[in-house]
């Protein structure tokens, strides 16, 4: 048994032999595709062949509806801001001895961003199933579609 200030020899050789037999694990050569991203398998997506343009408009869908979800939280934020700092009396109303001004974000805010992404998340995967039944009607019906 060896004492720990003095470490055993073959330990020390045996994390030297292996620190040389790591490899380093870098990223993806490339990017990913859009494809690849979107219509995820893990996700439980089957792989099918979408054409660019259509991958754009789905991109282009999910991210007006994104902009759309941070817009409607923003201009909820800037009302009761404007709510709260003009009506008279409301930053003095308590309760539970907490200002109103500071319960409103607690209580309205984080669920309201909560409930924002989950309504992103389901209306952007409705969006990719529509694709995904659009590109397999096509493949059904044998249309050759262009890239």
């Amino acid at each position: 048994m060896t004492h720990p200030a003095h470490p055993d020899p073959s330990g020390a050789e045996h994390l030297d032999a292996q620190r040389a037999a790591r490899v380093r694990v870098r990223g993806p050569a490339t990017a990913p595709e859009e494809e690849e991203v979107l219509l995820a398998p893990r996700r439980g997506h089957v792989r099918r062949r979408a054409t660019p343009g259509q991958v754009r408009e789905l991109i282009r869908h999910q991210l007006r509806l994104g902009v759309l979800l941070g817009l409607g939280f923003f201009l909820l934020v800037v009302v009761l801001y404007l709510l709260l700092s003009t009506v008279a009396g409301l930053a003095d109303v308590t309760v539970l001895g907490v200002p109103l001004p500071w319960v409103v974000p607690a209580v309205c805010f984080y669920p309201l961003l909560i409930l924002g992404g989950w309504l992103h998340v389901r209306a952007s995967d409705a969006a990719e199933r529509r694709l995904l039944t659009t590109i397999g009607a096509a493949e059904a019906q044998g249309v050759e579609r262009r890239p």
